[in-house]
């Protein structure tokens, strides 16, 4: 601007006076979203572009010189483009079973002082892939099944959850291929495919089968599917459905009959007489058998002489006198 001095007569001066404005940090940065991401597949590979940025200041100089930062600790970094562009990438791979959905803040500072900033939030989600497999509770199952049950008895349950989401964590059951006694397991077992629960299709019988093994199998709704398999033990338990049998003769030290007196074929020829065998079980059962004992002659009698009397005595002449 031009200032000019003049006196009382005619005369005056100019002069041109120049006024340089200090710039104040008076300012935050404006950041401008260009594009964003709301949503980000788990299996997207480490330096995947989440948001392009524009930063912007105002002021001049140092305090119009911004740096930009991301808050916290979060899988993903900032790239610089040009001095005032930036990206928002991945660091490193993302899990979706560790962390659902991030809010990342990106921070612009200007660099004047006392500094100011601003910030922004970037929402994003996390999208689910298979890849986990169906994991079973227990690393193995038994049961105990009476002999003699209901045919479509309940035998047990299995159980197995998938860290998944939604479809890939949708698990179902199937019954692994086995034989019970040379036949198919299915006629012998099923699993129900949406509960896990297993059914004894036929009653058991313990004398017959002692134990049955079988595996199940879990598996998720992905594509492609994956599974996990389990180990079932079904061990039968006995019940007393069945009456003792008495063999003849009783095996040694089983059954065994003893003479508490000695027999004389003389006296006695033969003896019967019923023997009862009855189990422990409650209530016991029991079944009898008959038993003839023969008893047989033994050389234990000296022949005796009956006639003439051993007193007697005969005289006899001889012939011709």
């Amino acid at each position: 601007m031009e200032v000019q001095a003049r006196d009382g007569g005619e005369l005056f001066v100019t002069a041109k006076v120049e006024i340089t404005v200090a710039d104040v940090n008076d300012n935050a940065p404006e950041l401008t979203i260009s594009s964003a991401l709301s949503e980000i597949s788990e299996a997207a590979p480490p330096g995947t572009v989440v948001a392009l940025l524009h930063v912007q200041d105002r002021d001049s100089g140092a305090n119009g010189e911004v740096r930009c930062s991301l808050d916290g600790d979060v899988p993903f970094r900032l790239r610089s483009s040009r001095s005032s562009y930036y990206s928002v990438v991945t660091a490193e791979e993302l899990d979706r079973e560790q962390v659902s959905e991030y809010n990342v803040t990106v921070r612009p500072a200007a660099g004047g002082s006392p500094a100011l900033w601003s910030s922004v939030v970037l929402g994003l989600r996390v999208l689910d892939v298979n890849d986990n497999a169906p994991v079973f509770a227990e690393a193995r199952y038994s049961a105990r099944v009476p002999e003699n049950n209901a045919a479509g008895a309940l035998v047990l349950r299995v159980r197995a959850w998938d860290a998944d989401w939604g479809q890939n964590a949708r698990v179902r059951y199937w019954l692994g291929e086995g034989r019970v006694r040379g036949a198919p397991l299915s006629s012998s077992v099923s699993v129900e495919a949406e509960t896990g629960a297993l059914y004894a299709l036929r009653s058991f019988d313990y004398e017959e089968v002692r134990e049955v093994g079988l595996w199940v199998r879990a598996e998720d709704g992905g594509a492609p599917a994956l599974s996990s398999n389990v180990s079932v033990r079904l061990v039968i338990v006995d019940e007393n459905d069945n009456a003792p049998q008495v063999l003849y003769p009783p095996a040694a030290g089983d059954g065994a009959l003893y003479a508490l007196r000695s027999f004389d074929y003389e006296e006695v020829r033969e003896v019967g007489l019923w023997v009862r065998a009855e189990d422990g079980g409650a209530p016991a059962l029991s079944s009898n058998v008959s038993v003839r004992l023969v008893i047989v002659d033994e050389n234990d009698n000296a022949p005796q002489v009956l006639y003439p009397p051993a007193a007697s005595v005969a005289l006899v002449r001889e012939r011709g006198q």
